[in-house]
């Protein structure tokens, strides 16, 4: 029934949706937007409840139901029950409500039972009919409602059963503290009729699908955790991209009940066999979360968790990375976890491990930049050692240009934006260096093609400045003016090597890529080149500071000691920028190590977990995917489990 009015007319639905309600603690809720300043109905509690409840005030019940039917006693959901049940009151009620399921004479108490289909619908000794009739719960009339339920779930649809009873006494007295929640269950449970089912969707967040497929490309394999049924699982597996179409659903989708044929859990190498292939994992209990992250350590990999609740707890405590949902987590919940996750969202995971690549590599340029200017130093000044020349720069003018006109670009280099791609890398080893060796060699070329383009510009500036001579002892000949023409020599080679610095922190930017790709992406290098300008200005110019404290002659070089010092950056571009046809290569021959390392791993795992019962897994898990209808199942919000070759998250798709 499609339209509100008519919905109302139908005495199903109406006893279906008020008894539904009655065993609801989730309220709706009027709230005003932050962003329009326009009211809306908000639910505010269990999201499997919340369709319940939105329907059923659409179809004219209000708040007023919790006063005209007073809540007697309520037994809450568990995981083992799969099931929630209220008792109210309605004396004095001769049906459920206007247009409702009629009521026996002298009812006091109506009973409501929601939760997991499977689990009612074998409670249950009647059902309603369409017109309001009751009729015998026969096992025809069983198996074909379950085939209803499966219909619905294969389309995504979460399904509830609700069954009520009517009595005139209670089994018990309520007000007993001796009596168990498990007595009070068992007592309360019996003689059940059913009166329908509800079955409601949650939509894919915005995003979630792209997200997988983006983790999937980063070496992340994305498997979904979730107590729903079988088929609503798969389903929403599928419209996430979590399965595939050429999946086989018999062996990447499993009821969690194939964790623990008869009761008990796989052997360790039976378990590791298991999750080692699957992606979608129903119908599970918080146990079997503990169960499937022991399991994927076993196998050499990082587990991180996400969880909601408080028996997601030990799991969450048991990955190496606990994440807890920040908005419908619970404390205890939060409290397990090593980082809460602020919106709930899956597509956040994501962006935080693009944003965790972004910032590892932005400490490996910072690394490989602060190392190659320093390499470079050294090569210069060793060089001038070597060959005579007098070295090229004072011990004032080395710390000025580390402390002050180095720092700003490299600090800016470990802020780099994520590099396009960043998330099609290999997932590096967990310990891995964060400088490799194809780095250093990176490092070292660099530091050589700056110190050569420098050694040149410095030859160059002496050649001119000093009458043609190069060598320490011909130039400390040249008389009175030799400090001088030296001087203006190291003045036009510090110029030369900041400018050549300040193109190396933009080349920097990337191991592989031209540094014209993004060129102004990264807003604080464009900051932190200025300040190394202003810094190198004010060293050559400044009368004080320049002549007197760091020796140099700004002043005196005139236009072409200027022009001189131009050999040095443009040197530098051309150079460097082709270094990276080697360090290119390296980078891409180091990924593609890090795959063959990676399947290689995946395949000795496979070779020792096949030696264990290979058939032994593929047989439990068809006997799950045959006998669906006598498996648990409840209602909750699905979690997905992803995880790298090396880290896995769980998070709600």
């Amino acid at each position: 029934m499609r339209r509100s009015e008519d919905a109302a007319l139908h005495l199903g639905v109406k006893t279906t949706l008020l008894s539904g309600l009655l065993c609801c603690n989730t309220t709706l809720d009027k709230v005003k937007d932050a962003d329009t300043g326009e009211e809306k109905w908000e639910p505010r509690g269990n999201s499997s409840e919340a369709p319940i409840v939105v329907a059923a005030r659409k179809i004219g019940f209000s708040e007023d139901v919790a006063t005209d039917y007073p809540r007697e006693l309520e037994i809450p959901f568990s995981s083992s029950r799969k099931m929630m049940l209220t008792v109210c009151s309605v004396s004095g009620r001769h049906a459920i409500c206007d247009g409702g399921m009629p009521l026996p004479q002298g009812t006091k108490h109506f009973l409501v039972c929601k939760g997991a289909p499977n689990f009612i619908i074998d409670l249950c000794e009647e059902r309603l009919r369409d017109d309001g009739s009751v009729a015998k719960m026969t096992d025809e009339a069983r198996q074909d409602i379950l085939k209803v339920v499966d219909e619905y779930s294969s389309k995504a649809l979460r399904v509830l059963a609700v069954a009520v009873r009517t009595m005139t006494e209670l089994p018990f007295d309520k007000n007993d503290d001796e009596i168990s929640t498990d007595e009070r269950f068992a007592k309360l449970r019996q003689n059940l009729r059913l009166v329908g089912l509800v079955a409601s969707i949650d939509p894919d967040r915005d995003g979630v699908k792209d997200s997988v497929l983006a983790a999937r490309g980063a070496g992340i394999r994305v498997v979904m955790i979730t107590g729903d049924y079988l088929k609503t699982a798969i389903a929403i597996a599928k419209n996430v991209s979590i399965l595939q179409p050429q999946d086989d659903e018999a062996t990447a989708a499993v009821d969690c009940n194939t964790l623990r044929p008869g009761g008990h859990y796989l052997e360790g190498k039976e378990m590791d066999r298991l999750t080692s292939t699957v992606r979608v994992f129903a119908r599970a209990k918080p146990e079997d979360k503990l169960e499937i992250v022991k399991s994927i350590q076993r196998m050499g990999q990082v587990a991180a968790m996400t969880g909601d609740g408080v028996n997601d707890a030990p799991a969450l405590n048991q990955a190496n990375i606990g994440v807890a949902m920040g908005i419908q987590g619970t404390e205890v919940a939060k409290g397990a976890s090593d980082m809460v996750l602020t919106d709930d969202n899956f597509c956040s995971i994501v962006s935080a491990v693009e944003k965790g690549r972004a910032i590892y590599s932005g400490i490996q340029k910072f690394v490989a930049f602060i190392m190659s200017v320093h390499i470079a130093e050294v090569m210069q000044i060793f060089a001038c050692i070597v060959a005579g020349i007098p070295v090229m720069r004072t011990p004032l003018q080395i710390l000025f240009l580390i402390l002050v006109t180095d720092l700003p670009p490299s600090i800016a280099l470990g802020m780099e934006p994520g590099e396009p791609g960043i998330l099609n890398q290999r997932p590096r080893p967990k310990t891995e260096p964060i400088v490799l060796g194809w780095m250093w060699f990176a490092m070292v070329l660099n530091g050589a093609v700056l110190s050569i383009v420098i050694i040149a510009v410095y030859i160059i500036s002496l050649i001119i400045y000093c009458d043609g001579q190069i060598l320490q002892a011909d130039i400390m000949a040249l008389g009175d003016d030799a400090a001088f023409k030296l001087s203006q020599a190291r003045t036009v080679t510090f110029i030369s090597l900041v400018w050549s610095e300040n193109i190396r922190s933009y080349i920097a930017r990337s191991f592989d890529k031209p540094f014209w790709v993004n060129l102004c992406g990264n807003s604080m290098m464009q900051y932190a080149i200025v300040l190394a300008q202003i810094a190198l200005y004010c060293a050559v110019l400044i009368p004080f500071l320049s002549t007197d404290i760091l020796l140099l002659r700004g002043l005196d070089v005139e236009g072409k000691g200027w022009l001189i010092a131009l050999i040095g950056p443009f040197g530098t571009l051309v150079l460097s920028e082709l270094s990276k046809v080697v360090t290119g290569w390296q980078m891409r021959n180091y990924q593609r190590w890090l795959a063959r390392r990676e399947a290689a791993h995946a395949a000795q795992v496979d070779a020792e977990l096949t030696a264990v019962s290979p058939a032994k897994g593929q047989e439990a898990r068809t006997k799950s995917r045959r006998s669906t209808d006598q498996l648990p199942w409840f209602c909750e919000k699905p979690r997905a489990t992803m995880w790298k070759t090396r880290t896995l998250v769980v998070e709600p798709p």
